[in-house]
């Protein structure tokens, strides 16, 4: 009986070094990014690892405030399909706020259903008064005593997306700057001429 709880503790031991190693390669990993897709891919990691229960998350992004919006990221497979969290994803796009559904009320067609039941937390992208997009995360039935602690979560990590979104806007608004003063330069030499 010894031996037994003694190999508990290292499998425990064990399995706690593994999931560290696991959330240090996410994290060196979102450190490392360079494109929007990989950022999203690498912020989904970590999210996803926060919240109790996620068995699927996405992120979607598409034209800012019209859309139509697609996944550029899904955890913990590319392949899953997201189809069934459309109907969330869709109420807090339109309501531009946080929402929290049942994975088992009948507003999906029955083929986009997930066939596990449980929790569908979906949370817009907006930055600078535009949207962006919405992350969304299906969440087994036992997370249902978290729920608001995982909308809470969700809602301070998707800072990192908006201020992910804010740069690429101010990046685009100073390079519009320059070349509207350049045009202003050569006016003003001309002008002068």
């Amino acid at each position: 009986e010894r031996a037994s709880g003694r190999d508990q503790l290292m499998y425990s031991a064990n399995t706690t070094a593994i999931e560290r190693d696991q959330e240090q390669s996410r994290w060196e990993a979102f450190a490392t990014v360079s494109s929007v897709p990989a950022f999203c891919e690498a912020w989904l990691a970590i999210q996803c690892g926060m919240l109790p229960g996620v068995f699927l998350g996405a992120v979607l992004i598409g034209e800012p405030n019209t859309g139509p919006f697609g996944p550029v990221a899904i955890w913990p497979d590319r392949r899953r399909n997201v189809k069934f969290l459309g109907v969330v994803a869709e109420q807090a796009i339109r309501e531009r706020r946080g929402i929290i559904r049942s994975l088992d009320e009948p507003e999906a067609e029955p083929s986009d259903r997930s066939s596990k039941s449980g929790w569908a937390v979906a949370y817009p992208i907006e930055a600078c008064n535009t949207l962006y997009g919405v992350v969304v995360f299906a969440l087994d039935s036992r997370a249902e005593s978290h729920l608001q602690d995982v909308l809470s979560t969700v809602h301070w990590g998707i800072a990192s997306l908006e201020l992910l979104f804010t740069r690429q806007a101010l990046t685009q608004e100073v390079a519009t700057r320059a070349r509207v003063q350049t045009v202003l330069d050569i006016t003003a030499v001309a002008v002068d001429h």
